[in-house]
C-alpha cells in the first residue's frame, strides 16, 4: 500500500529549456558568414530536443489525469491487485519521462559546451575552423542516440499498454466465469468474455501511454530521415575533399614536366644558335672544297 501512494505521488518537473548561450552565439555566426548547411543542421538537432521536451507537458497531463482516477478507484479486495499493477505502470512511466528528460538536460549541456568551445576556437583562428561544424559538434552521434532512446521508450510505452490488456482480458473472463456459475446453475448456456471497448476506464488508462508511443515512433522516424541526409552530406563532403587531393596531386605531377620541359625561348634560342653555326659553317665549307677541286 505504501508502495501505491509513493507512485501515486511522484512528481515530476514541468520541461524548462535549458538555456544555451554558446550555441546561440555559434548559430549567429553561422548566419552571419552564410553557412547555411551547417546551421540548418544544427537548427534541426535543435529543433527536435525542443519537440521532445515540448511533448512531455502533454504527456505528463494525461499520466496526471490517469493517476487521478486510480486515487478514485475503492480500495476493495477485487481492485487492489488492479490498482496496484496500474498505479506500478503509472510510477514507471514517470520515471521513463524523467529518465528522458534527464538525457536532454546532458545532450543540451554537452552540446553548450562544443559550440562554446568552438566559438573561441573560431576567435582566435578564424573561419578555418568551422570547416567541419557537424563533426564537431557530434551532430549524427547526438542524433543517433536521440533515434536510439526513442525507440526503446516506443517499446516499453507498448509493453506497458500490452500489460494495460492484460489486466483489462483477466477482469473481463473473471466476471464471466463469476456470470456463467450462475448461469449453469441455471441451466443456460455458458457466454464467452466480451471483446475490449474503445473507451471507458482502461482505454483512458492506456492513453498516455498510446500518445508517448506515437510520438516517439514519430521522430524515429524523422530522426532516421535526418541521419541518412546527414551521411550522404558527409559522402558528399568527402568526396569533394578527395577530389581537391587529386587535383592537388595533379598539379604537382604538372609542375614537375613544366620544370623539366624546356621552355619557348629556350627552344628558340637553341634554333638560334644553331643558324647561326650553320652560317658560319657553310663558307668554311665552301673553302675547303675549292681547294679540292686545285688540287
Amino acid at each position: 500500500m505504501n508502495t501505491e501512494k509513493n507512485q501515486d505521488n511522484i512528481k515530476i518537473d514541468m520541461p524548462e529549456q535549458e538555456q544555451m548561450p554558446g550555441m546561440e552565439e555559434l548559430l549567429k555566426i553561422l548566419i552571419d558568414l552564410n553557412m547555411s548547411q551547417s546551421q540548418q543542421s544544427v537548427s534541426l538537432l535543435m529543433n527536435y530536443m525542443n519537440d521532445v521536451e515540448d511533448n512531455f507537458f502533454t504527456v505528463l497531463q494525461e499520466l496526471d489525469a490517469v493517476k487521478e482516477q486510480l486515487a478514485n478507484i475503492q480500495n476493495t479486495p477485487q481492485t487492489k491487485e488492479t490498482r496496484h499493477t496500474l498505479s506500478e505502470l503509472a510510477g514507471k512511466m514517470g520515471e521513463r519521462v524523467a529518465s528522458l528528460q534527464g538525457q536532454m538536460k546532458e545532450w543540451r549541456a554537452d552540446l553548450n559546451g562544443k559550440a562554446t568551445q568552438l566559438v573561441q576556437n573560431f576567435k582566435e583562428r578564424g573561419v578555418e575552423v568551422l570547416n567541419n561544424v557537424c563533426g564537431f559538434l557530434g551532430i549524427k552521434d547526438t542524433l543517433m542516440q536521440m533515434k536510439e532512446s526513442l525507440s526503446a521508450h516506443a517499446q516499453q510505452m507498448q509493453g506497458s499498454m500490452d500489460k494495460i490488456d492484460q489486466v483489462s482480458q483477466e477482469l473481463r473472463e473473471a466476471s464471466t466465469h463469476v456470470k456463467n456459475v450462475g448461469r449453469a446453475m441455471a441451466g443456460k448456456e455458458a457466454q464467452k468474455s466480451p471483446e475490449a471497448k474503445e473507451s471507458g476506464f482502461f482505454y483512458q488508462m492506456k492513453r498516455p501511454y498510446q500518445s508517448m508511443k506515437n510520438f516517439c515512433e514519430k521522430q524515429t522516424e524523422k530522426l532516421s530521415k535526418s541521419i541518412e541526409s546527414l551521411e550522404r552530406m558527409e559522402q558528399s563532403a568527402d568526396q569533394s575533399v578527395a577530389r581537391r587531393v587529386e587535383q592537388k596531386e595533379e598539379q604537382k605531377v604538372q609542375q614537375k614536366q613544366d620544370v623539366n620541359k624546356p621552355s619557348i625561348m629556350e627552344k628558340l634560342q637553341d634554333l638560334k644558335e644553331k643558324q647561326e653555326s650553320q652560317t658560319k659553317a657553310a663558307p668554311m665549307a665552301e673553302k675547303v672544297k675549292t681547294q679540292e677541286n686545285a688540287l
